[in-house]
């Protein structure tokens, strides 16, 4: 049920069959009796002075309309009255026994990205606390606080991500005793877009008074994105050793380096908010922006070495890449073909790592980037724009997240359940047909030829026209 525009809405819950839903009951202002009739009484007295010398007909028009805003002023008190009634009648029929319990949830859901490559596309963090929100679970006067492992790139797809919730209140009926939340379940997916599949829905743990709160993303201790590029992408047709060369590229990431140079620090919330803090961090800002800029902007950019970069930005921009593996996979029916599966496990992931490590390397390996660039990308004591040679978003698939079980022995989670079926028949499916539509991964180093016009000159490649 939709609220009146610009009216705020008086949310209570309410128990139902497949768990609590919520009424949305728009709340209209109002204004005390003694006050609206008295401004009633004066607007209708200004209005007689000022039309005394008009018609008669004019003058009753006025004065009926006068009558008429002070009858609405009483319409709205008793309406209110009425809704703060139901309010609080409802509120009395929560009981607090074991009809309605507040728990925290975890939330597996999958995600078909193409659909959400647009700029106007929202986060899947905002999606789940749409739909949690119009589910009617969180209580009154709240919001859902939703913390997710790893933020999903917007257009990227996912076989599985997980995203806990702040406590909400259930149905203790619709809880099973494995944990699942099926009522909840069922009720989310009615809201969530088409283009996200949502698995299971499963309570967490239940703390102790005096316990901190269930750190869920401390839990998570590592993620595999997966990259799928064919091997024509790369050339490999023409020069059978661009293979080799881009998977000895790839081991240089493994270990704990500072990726500042592989990820976009303009969206890094945290490191962002940790640099506006001080005069020198946003000074810092500045001059790594304007760098960024110039070098986008410019037809024969400067070199990509820029500001040096500070030990904050250092700290906050470093992880552990634990392995990265090169896999052949044969895919068949139609669009099928070999493509190389880049799979990438490590214990922090930030905003287009993935895209740049994979599309660095086969940089390097064709010949467009200098090894010495990435070499001093890598170590990280200045800032190195390689941002053009992120690998297009239609190859890159958040594969899982791993839990610690002996961190958090109370729980783990569950089993998935269809997301291999999603993986297998919907994703895959669709990387091939977004690699068939344009079969090159755009790389272009700024002041140069594009990367599918050097293959074409190398004869790795068609060109447009044929």
């Amino acid at each position: 049920m939709q609220t009146l525009p610009g009216a705020p809405s008086l949310v209570f819950p309410r128990c139902a069959g497949t768990g609590v839903q919520a009424g949305l009951v728009p709340a209209l202002p109002c204004i005390g009796a003694a006050a609206h009739s008295s401004c009633g009484s004066t607007w209708t007295a200004r209005l007689t002075d000022d039309i005394r010398f008009c018609r008669p007909v004019v003058l009753a028009v006025f004065v009926g309309m006068a009558a008429g805003v002070r009858r609405s002023a009483r319409r709205r008190c008793l309406a209110l009255r009425a809704v703060d009634n139901s309010v609080a009648v409802a509120d009395r029929s929560l009981p607090s026994t074991s009809g309605v319990v507040k728990r925290r949830v975890a939330i597996e859901v999958g995600i078909f990205g193409t659909p959400f490559r647009s700029k106007l596309s929202r986060n899947l963090g905002f999606m789940i606390h749409e739909a949690l929100m119009r589910t009617g679970v969180v209580p009154a006067g709240q919001k859902a606080i939703l913390q997710l492992p790893e933020k999903v790139a917007i257009g990227a797809h996912a076989r599985s991500t997980w995203v806990a919730t702040s406590t909400l209140v259930l149905s203790a009926s619709t809880i099973g005793a494995d944990g699942s939340c099926k009522g909840l379940a069922a009720g989310l997916a009615h809201f969530l877009p088409e283009g996200v599949r949502l698995f299971q829905v499963v309570v967490l743990p239940e703390e102790n008074p005096g316990e901190p709160e269930l750190e869920f993303c401390e839990m998570c201790t590592a993620m595999e994105y997966r990259y799928y590029v064919p091997e024509a992408a790369l050339g490999n047709d023409k020069d059978p050793g661009v293979e080799g060369r881009f998977r000895d590229e790839l081991q240089r990431f493994v270990g704990t380096h500072c990726f500042a140079n592989f990820s976009q620090l303009d969206r890094n919330d945290k490191l962002q908010k940790k640099l506006t803090e001080s005069g020198k961090g946003n000074m810092w800002r500045d001059a790594f922006s304007a760098h960024v800029k110039q070098r986008a902007a410019s037809i024969s950019p400067g070199p990509r070495s820029g500001p040096r970069i500070p030990g904050v930005v250092r700290r906050m921009t470093t992880c552990k890449v634990r392995s990265i593996e090169v896999v052949r996979e044969f895919f068949e029916g139609e669009g099928g073909g070999m493509l190389l599966s880049v799979r990438i496990v490590a214990e922090g992931f930030f905003d287009s790592m993935a895209r740049l490590l994979v599309g660095s390397a086969a940089g390097v390996a064709t010949g467009l980037v200098d090894a010495a660039d990435l070499d001093e990308a890598l170590l990280a004591e200045v800032v190195v724009d390689i941002s053009e040679f992120a690998a297009p978003i239609k190859g890159l698939l958040l594969y899982t997240q791993h839990f610690d079980r002996e961190r958090s022995s109370s729980w783990a989670p569950p089993p998935s359940t269809g997301t291999n079926e999603f993986f297998q028949e919907v994703l895959l499916p669709a990387v091939r047909k977004d690699w068939n539509n344009d079969l090159s991964l755009n790389l272009q180093a700024r002041g140069s030829e594009s990367v599918a016009a050097q293959l074409v000159r190398r004869g790795w490649g068609k060109a447009d026209s044929e």
